[in-house]
């Protein structure tokens, strides 16, 4: 009996002993800390600092100072005032050693945050050690906290950019060819394409006919494939670049970018609205690090390519402009 008993009370010890451990182990679904929320929401204005770079304004109506008139990236903009409204981090502590090791002394970026009655800064430091987050410090003049916080790097890395990382990559607006309950073709969508190239004896003309399907107008000699269609009516509104190269180019940049004779000239007209799709030189050429075939050293191109209307110079990949592989 008292062997029993001894047993049994191993088993409760043993069970007292998993369940101490268990509650000791991070709670993934623990919820993350406010470390500051803006009470008056009414914002006017965000000034980024980004070191070794001039400083520039996000203001509330969606606009950036010194990038007027061009396309920005307004979801991006929204996400960052509704990050700042409330900063949500995963924990907040009192810093035992001076800032500088948190890379809050001199920081790589501040935030300062303007509302119709709060001014506040948002300094951000160093990645923490294992990576998955930033060191934060909330400066204004009410908190004279030395606390710090750290947040994680998917809610704050995205606004860790210079100006042009707040463009909008997307060329042309979406578009959809669209019927009525009768079947027929409404007339939107793509209605017209012309694709100009160096090494075109004549531009290859195509038109969208009243069933709504993609013709060749010119030359006739053209076989229309499946692949033709798919490029005349679907790569517009794919068009997305990897990078900004440049916004607000001079002539001699222009030049040097390869749109005075440029490799080709791709015009639409979709939605009854035209759009003129200049592709420059080649901007760079890298491996093609996700080929099947890495051992061919296959490359890719890489191009300049600007929207005329749109002071600005993209940069894009050959395979998202597939207007200068069509074969005649």
């Amino acid at each position: 009996m008292k062997k029993i008993i001894i047993f049994s009370f191993s088993i409760l010890l043993f069970f007292i002993a998993i369940l101490f451990v268990l509650n000791k182990l991070p709670n993934k679904e623990e919820p993350f800390k406010t470390y500051y929320e803006v009470k008056n929401s009414n914002f006017k204005l965000i000034k980024v600092n980004k070191k070794d770079e001039e400083p520039y304004s996000i203001l509330s109506n969606n606009n950036i100072t010194g990038l007027e008139k061009i396309p920005l990236n307004e979801r991006l903009i929204n996400e960052l005032f509704n990050f700042v409204s409330k900063v949500e981090v995963e924990r907040v502590f009192t810093p035992l050693e001076d800032l500088s090791k948190y890379g809050l002394k001199k920081p790589e970026f501040v935030f300062e945050i303007e509302t119709e009655g709060e001014k506040f800064n948002l300094d951000v430091g160093k990645k923490t050690l294992d990576n998955s987050g930033y060191y934060i410090k909330i400066r204004d003049e009410k908190n004279s906290e030395e606390k710090i916080a750290i947040v994680n790097f998917t809610k704050i890395e995205k606004f860790l950019v210079n100006k042009l990382g707040y463009v909008s990559l997307n060329l042309i607006p979406h578009y959809e060819k669209t019927f009525g309950e009768d079947g027929k073709y409404n007339g939107d969508g793509v209605q017209k394409c012309t694709i100009e190239r160096k090494d075109l004896k004549e531009p290859l003309n195509f038109e969208t006919n009243e069933k709504g399907e993609i013709v060749v107008k010119s030359p006739s000699s053209l076989k229309l494939t499946d692949e033709i269609k798919q490029t005349v009516e679907k790569s517009a509104y794919l068009l997305r670049a990897q990078e900004v190269f440049k916004i607000k180019p001079e002539e001699k940049e222009i030049k040097e970018c390869g749109f005075k004779n440029p490799t080709a000239i791709v015009s639409y007209v979709i939605d009854d609205k035209k759009y003129v799709i200049k592709i420059g030189g080649v901007a760079k050429i890298k491996d093609n690090v996700n080929s099947e075939e890495a051992e061919k050293n296959n490359l890719i191109k890489y191009y300049y390519v600007m929207v005329e209307g749109i002071d600005v110079v993209y940069i894009l990949s050959e395979e998202n402009l597939p207007w200068i592989k069509i074969s005649v």
